[in-house]
């Protein structure tokens, strides 16, 4: 199987808080790319 992995840009990023689990919250800025990887997968 091939597929692409498309790109994506983060203009900006913050960590707003931490969840319960540990996680942290975050507010993100991105946008996409006219860029991709090929990625190829087999058994």
């Amino acid at each position: 199987m091939t597929i692409a992995a498309h790109a994506k840009l983060t203009l900006d990023l913050r960590v707003t808080g931490v969840r319960k689990d540990g996680f942290h919250l975050i507010d993100a800025e991105m946008v996409t790319l006219a860029l991709a990887d090929t990625v190829v997968v087999s058994p």
